[in-house]
């Protein structure tokens, strides 16, 4: 009897280090490495999600992102930024940064994608872009084309691109940690072999939140 509660306790006193290691990001499954050069970002772990209006998966994905970071605890900064993977994403990209510069992004970030993807609007020109603007009275039309057009936004494109292709993004929506990691819903949904997607989206953010870690450390 006495063997069996000590087996028992012994047991018990590794069942936590076998619990947290389950937890650990594996890697090549729920992330993967990002072989290139890192912009130094001041010591902050840096989260950036790559994504794309046109993505319904990101349209999909935008809900839970949001309640993620309204309740994370995670010593972070977190930015979106288009991926642009040929000349066609362009557009909709400098949309994103147009709104950003014009301190609208907030107010007209999820609005963009229920008229892309609810709404069925093909937003994905620079002329459809300028007739949905001259359709929404809260946007300064002028003002929207400016900056649209401008060296400062051109200058974004130019580092989203950059950032696609140097971290080998392979789609959207991905997200990448620190400028070392890069993981993403598909990888969950491809290691745990299911299609729950609320447990593979909850996992998801336990990886990202597991990977701030890992980079602060490094």
């Amino acid at each position: 009897m006495r063997k069996l509660i000590i087996i028992f306790f012994v047991c018990f006193g590794f069942l936590p280090g076998i619990l947290n290691a389950a937890k650990q990001p594996q890697l090549n499954k729920e992330y993967s490495l990002i072989d290139a050069k890192r912009d130094s970002n001041n010591g902050v772990v840096e989260v950036v999600e790559f994504f794309s209006y046109a993505c319904v998966h990101c349209f999909k994905f935008e809900p839970a992102l949001e309640q993620w970071l309204g309740r994370t605890n995670s010593e972070m900064t977190f930015k979106r930024m288009p991926a642009i993977f040929s000349d066609r994403m362009v557009p909709l990209a400098k949309l994103y940064y147009t709104l950003d510069d014009m301190k609208i992004l907030d107010k007209f970030h999820n609005v963009v994608f229920g008229n892309i993807h609810t709404g069925k609007r093909k937003m994905f020109s620079k002329k459809a872009i300028r007739e949905w603007v001259s359709d929404e009275p809260e946007i300064n039309y002028d003002d929207f084309i400016k900056i649209y057009d401008s060296f400062a936004v051109g200058k974004k494109i130019r580092e989203a691109k950059k950032l696609t292709r140097n971290y080998r993004v392979p789609g959207t929506p991905y997200i990448t940690v620190g400028g070392m990691f890069l993981t993403g819903p598909s990888m969950i949904s491809e290691n745990n072999n299911t299609h729950n997607n609320g447990s593979n989206t909850m996992r998801l953010f336990e990886v990202i939140e597991e990977l701030v870690k890992m980079a602060g450390k490094n």
